[in-house]
């Protein structure tokens, strides 16, 4: 059965990527778009099938269940909100009018899909800070919980989550943080692992743009203007496709086995074997962003 991918869309026409072209499930989409022109697309990467789902969108991600995505957008007033589709039904908003969130956005799913973890605020504009929650998903209470994460900084030190960026397969979180020295002043923003239920930080060895874990949980991909793979206990990163000149910009995915990373260069979307550390432009790829690979 031909495997798909949601994308991004501005009108790009499709065209076939070859027979012999990995086929493979994504979701793409493109950060703070609010034009109604554009939308995230269900794609087919051998180029059969485009349907498009949703309206504007950034940051999509599938849920675990591989049959829903959440994303968000700046509405009409202005706030940023997450939203849900199922394929089946219109898109709806993770938190109501009136909810526990006032504003959310960059979902991330839990491993078991009972929760979206987001940068949130419970105050209205333009008092409003985000910081990070988590949102029930699933059952009854859908929407309508949301708790606060614990952030626990390092001694003598603040800590100021200021992006979340991926859920790992056993539940902590890479996040992006703003910390200072109590003492000397100094600060610096950098990337850790945090545990979501007890708050604790622990900076990671590696920084760049739109960082993932990989499925094992032993490197994390992320653009380095190529792309780079660092492993997580620390050591030299891996640029992938060190030969060729192609620059990346942000938005990555890799695949469920871990063998393959999807990314955004230039001119389109690559498809690159870790192993081989080749890339293969997707020759419909051109108007299409921030891609997510559908999990099994």
């Amino acid at each position: 059965m031909p495997e798909r991918v949601l994308v991004r869309d501005r009108k790009a026409s499709v065209k076939s990527a070859g027979s012999g072209s990995p086929v493979v499930r994504v979701l793409a989409g493109c950060a703070l778009i609010v034009s109604a022109t554009l939308s995230c697309a269900l794609v087919n990467i051998g180029g059969t099938e485009y349907r498009r789902i949703g309206g504007a969108a950034g940051g999509p991600v599938w849920l675990p269940d591989g049959q829903s995505v959440a994303f968000w957008r700046i509405d009409e007033q202005f706030l940023s909100r997450v939203w849900i589709v199922d394929f089946k039904t219109p898109e709806h908003p993770l938190v109501a009018t009136g909810g526990p969130l006032v504003q959310q956005k960059t979902p991330e799913p839990s491993p078991d899909g009972q929760w979206l973890y987001v940068m949130g605020c419970d105050t209205d504009p333009p008092l409003c800070d985000f910081e990070l929650w988590r949102v029930k998903v699933a059952g009854s209470d859908a929407g309508r919980v949301a708790e606060k994460v614990p952030v626990v900084p390092p001694s003598g030190h603040t800590a100021i989550v200021e992006k979340l960026h991926d859920v790992r397969r056993d539940g902590r979180l890479l996040v992006e943080y703003f910390t200072q020295s109590l003492t000397t002043g100094e600060h610096r923003v950098l990337l850790a692992a945090l545990d979501p239920t007890t708050g604790e930080i622990r900076d990671l060895p590696v920084f760049g743009l739109s960082p993932r874990w990989s499925p094992d949980m032993t490197q994390i991909a992320y653009v380095c203007s190529q792309i780079c793979v660092a492993p997580v206990d620390g050591g030299p990163p891996r640029v992938m496709v060190p030969k060729d000149p192609t620059a990346y910009e942000e938005g990555l995915s890799w695949s469920p086995d871990g063998r393959f990373i999807l990314a955004r260069a230039a001119g389109g979307l690559h498809l690159i074997d870790v192993r081989q550390g080749t890339a293969t432009p997707l020759t419909f790829g051109g108007a299409l962003w921030e891609p997510s690979w559908r999990p099994r």
